[in-house]
């Protein structure tokens, strides 16, 4: 397993250490959210961004607490540190392997590994 990460948003760095068997079920709750698709494309971009806060919270909140949701939902980020975040964790987590293909963007893209 690999050791602490660090996720930057809004010039906030968070660490994420390795993560807990509860940060680990509610990661790979918000990345099976991330697999579902919604035939409504309105609700599968609010499914993803929600789905994205879920995971992120649930990797910060162990040093970080006070990273709710609904806080993390109010950090200043674009797309690709998303996407990038969520890799780490996934990572981190061991649910994606080095060299698996990232998470994808709300508009259904998406990009592997070098």
């Amino acid at each position: 397993m690999e050791g602490a990460a660090t996720l930057t948003f809004g010039g906030q760095d968070f660490t994420v250490r390795p993560l807990t068997i509860g940060q680990l079920r509610a990661v790979g709750v918000g990345a099976a959210k991330l697999r579902q698709t919604a035939d409504d494309p309105v609700a599968a971009e609010g499914a993803w961004y929600d789905a994205m806060a879920e995971i992120i919270s649930a990797a910060l909140r162990r040093d970080h607490p006070e990273m709710t949701v609904e806080a993390v939902l109010a950090l200043e980020a674009d797309v690709p540190r998303l996407v990038e975040a969520n890799r780490v964790i996934l990572r981190l987590s061991g649910l994606v392997p080095a060299g698996e293909a990232r998470a994808a963007a709300p508009n259904g893209a998406s990009s592997t590994d070098s």
